[in-house]
């Protein structure tokens, strides 16, 4: 008996150790689902007594992507929880926050990521260049958004299917500049009316090829609506990943 109860009291507590498990997202779906979007510097954290969820932040806004400005905001970090989230003062943060509890926030699984943070090369070989590349993809395509004035889009919740044909076609291009970003008009009836690029890749054949996969070979969807009562538009930012030797060059929508 003894030893059921051991059993189960590991795996209570493996499975509390282990729960956070933040979903796979897109830079786009990231920024859409988003209220305030920024890079900004931690001025100032202050513990709030008897909240072991919130810190408050006091914060200056160095860019802003989405949203208004502001001084303040909350930090959900969750310190007794495995989603616990530590933010230091005097760094600086790519913030995604949305409202949570009724309170504008960004913690663990919100998509936020320390700008200046540094990494032991000894003991994370190659952390600090993915890092900083990863940074440099989401803020020049955050900066698109923001040259076009992109704040809301996609309010039906639509999607696009890509058949297997795009896919394919996308590998063994070699590009130097590593971002592209794409505006789809839908009508009422969810057909793609216009694609226009608003950063393409330098390399013409890859652009040519996506702007043909997006006007011909994707779908509008979504599973509770056939049509929609005004036109819409959508996104989509790619992200290119060079040859490495041991793998074709591609292209994802994903920032991995």
């Amino acid at each position: 008996m003894k030893k059921i109860v051991l059993i189960i009291l590991f795996y209570f507590f493996s499975n509390y150790a282990f729960s956070c498990v933040c979903g796979i997202e897109t830079l786009i779906e990231r920024f859409q689902k988003s209220e305030f979007v920024a890079k900004v510097k931690i001025v100032k954290i202050t513990t709030i007594e008897n909240d072991f969820d919130y810190q408050d932040a006091e914060i200056e806004i160095l860019e802003l992507y989405k949203g208004e400005k502001r001084q303040t905001i909350k930090i959900l970090y969750a310190i007794n929880s495995s989603c616990a989230f530590n933010v230091p003062e005097n760094s600086t943060w790519l913030v995604f926050a949305d409202t949570y509890n009724g309170k504008l926030s960004f913690g663990f699984c919100s998509g936020s990521k320390q700008i200046d943070r540094n990494f032991d090369e000894n003991e994370y070989p190659n952390a600090q260049k993915y890092q900083n590349q990863s940074i440099q993809r989401q803020l020049s395509i955050l900066t698109i958004l923001k040259e076009n004035k992109v704040t809301d889009f996609n309010e039906n919740g639509l999607w696009l299917l890509r058949s297997k044909k795009c896919e394919s076609d996308f590998k063994g291009f070699e590009v130097n500049d590593n971002t592209a970003l794409y505006e789809i008009k839908v009508n009422t009836k969810l057909k793609i009316k216009k694609v226009k690029a608003l950063k393409e890749f330098d390399n013409a054949d890859l652009s040519k090829a996506i702007l043909k996969c997006l006007s011909n070979n994707f779908i509008i969807g979504n599973e509770k609506i056939k049509k929609i009562t005004k036109k819409t538009k959508i996104y989509v930012a790619y992200v290119y990943y060079k040859n490495d030797n041991k793998n074709e060059s591609f292209m994802s929508e994903i920032d991995l």
